[in-house]
This record gives C-alpha cells, structure tokens and sequence, in this order.
C-alpha cells in the first residue's frame, strides 16, 4: 500500500486509442514563470516582468511488472508488458490527449517521451519514466493565434508609459490621469458592444491626455536627465514617447477592432439642416443609439453638411 493508492490512478488517452491505466512511484510536476530581467546602467539587480508561465511538465515514474497488484482497472490484465506496450505506443500519436495525474486530477496534455529500462537480472519487470507537457490551447481557433487585441492591451500600455515617464523624470503624479482613463477605457472595450459612443470619448480622452503630456515635456528640453532630454528634444525616438504613442494608437485600435464586433457602422452626411430624432425616425432606427453613435453632436440641431453615424 502507498501513498499513491489512495487517489486515482493515473491514466492516459491519446486520440484514436484506448485508455490506459498504470501505477506510479513518483509523480515530479515542474512549473515555471516567464520573468524577463531588464538590467539597468549603474543599477544593482533588475526590473522584472512577468510574462506568464511556461508549460507544466509531469514527469511520471512507472514501477512496470507482471504483478496481480498491477490489474488496476485493466480488465484482469497484467500490466506488464501488454498494457505498458500499448500506454508507450500511444506516445507515437501526435496529437493532445487526456491525462489523469493521481494528485492533480484530469488536464490536456501531449506525451512528449518516455525512457524504459529492462536489465537482465531482472524479470517481466521494466523502469518506465514518462514525461507530459501541459498543452492549454488544445482547439484554439485560428483568432487565438492573432496578435493581442487592442482592448486587451490598453492597461498594460499605459503601465508601461507610466513607468518609462517616471524614469524619464516625469512626475508620476501627472501620470496617474493617464492611468485611470485608461483603465475606464479597458472597462468599455471589454462591455456590449452598446457602449460604443463612450469607448470613442475615452479613448479620445487618453489620447488627448497622452499627447499633453508629450507636448508638455518637449517644452523643457533643458531639465532632467539624458533620457528625458531626449523625449523633449526628439520624442519620436525616445523611450517614453514611444510609449505614449503606443497607449494612443491602442487606444484609436480598441474603438476599430469593438466596432467590428457589433452591427456595422456607417457615417453619413446629409444636404440639410436635421435634428438627430428626425434623423432615427427617418432611418428607423432607435433613438438611444443614434444619440448614443453620436455624442458629440447637437440632437436639436445637426447643420447641413454635418457627418452623423448609423448603425447599417
């Protein structure tokens, strides 16, 4: 009796075969962070960024003979070597299956190989050392492999301005405005697509509040250190102009790419002088969102000439 046989056994099924069941001495589960380590000049230690988790990986150890203490739910089988030929077979199929780890439960994982080792002295007997990777985007659609969207990224942007201003030598204090409104931005790209009308005035607004502060500090090109000498004096090629530019265009990509979630929208002009309620009755179309389509606009007077948007 071990530890091991108070769980459940540890099996696996590759696509197209059956499953196998086999006993296990060790069970060896690796996890690791992806942490990038950005040194600094004249700094001790580094900056680090986590940028998620590499694979789990189990590595299985298989105490394999012919035993009546290795049936397990094999049917009356022993284990060795009919069921451990077919469980090392179905390493050859290339393909994610489903694992069962006695102390972690079911996961997707790949077989990625295995080691077994027979010696002479010893009989119908084998060590076995199996090892699975984690697989966590088994039939991920092809949108899965896209680059991030951009109302995915906009938090993470305007951290990263935040931070390469502040060592730039910008006061944080006139970063944190930036910081909010791009966090209220994430809350509306990531809501029904209803809220359009204002995911366009926030992203407006952090651009507005990212180019102010670009503006700002190409006026005082002779304060601070080298790195901010060089975002007032060429801002396009410094690091926290870059940055800011960044959080702008993610946040001019995150009303495009919301857009293409919801009905299309159509902008139009009209040769007369309107009001935006004649223009939902003429259109028939519902008032809350032709207001909501356009905020910016008079509803009691919308000049000849005056581009308006409609959902198509």
């Amino acid at each position: 009796m071990t530890i091991f046989d108070a769980y459940p056994s540890c099996s696996w099924k590759a696509k197209g075969k059956a499953r196998v069941v086999f006993p296990v001495a060790r069970i060896v589960e690796e996890y690791h962070n992806r942490l990038a380590q950005h040194e600094r000049y004249k700094r001790d230690g580094a900056r680090l960024d986590d940028t998620g988790s590499k694979a789990r990986v189990y590595r299985l150890t298989v105490p394999a003979y012919n035993s009546a203490d290795h049936e397990l739910d094999v049917k009356g089988q022993t284990f060795y070597p009919d069921e451990l030929n077919k469980l090392l077979a179905s390493f050859e199929v290339h393909e994610t299956g489903d694992l069962v780890v006695s102390t972690r439960g079911p996961c997707r994982a790949r077989a990625e190989g295995y080691q077994r080792v027979e010696e002479s002295g010893e009989r119908d007997a084998a060590a076995v050392e199996l090892t699975f990777i984690e697989d966590n985007e088994d039939d991920a659609s092809a949108a899965a492999w896209q680059a991030p969207s951009a109302m995915s990224v906009i938090v993470t942007k305007a951290n990263d301005a935040v931070r390469t201003c502040a060592e730039a030598g910008v006061p944080p204090n006139l970063m944190a405005s930036l910081r909010e409104a791009a966090s209220a931005l994430e809350s509306y790209a990531n809501g029904p697509s209803g809220y359009l009308g204002d995911l366009e005035r926030q992203a407006l607004t952090v651009q507005q509040l990212a180019q102010s502060v670009d503006d700002t500090y190409s006026k005082r090109a002779n304060e601070g250190v080298e790195e901010l000498h060089t975002l007032l004096t060429d801002p396009r090629s410094s690091r926290a102009g870059l940055a800011l530019r960044a959080l702008s265009d993610a946040a001019g990509r995150a009303v495009a790419d919301k857009a293409t979630l919801g009905p299309r929208i159509v902008t139009k002009i009209l040769n007369r002088n309107a009001t935006l309620f004649g223009i939902a009755t003429d259109a028939g179309a519902e008032l809350e969102k032709v207001l909501e389509l356009n905020p910016t606009l008079d509803p009691f007077n919308v000049p000849a000439g005056t581009p308006f948007k409609l959902e198509e």
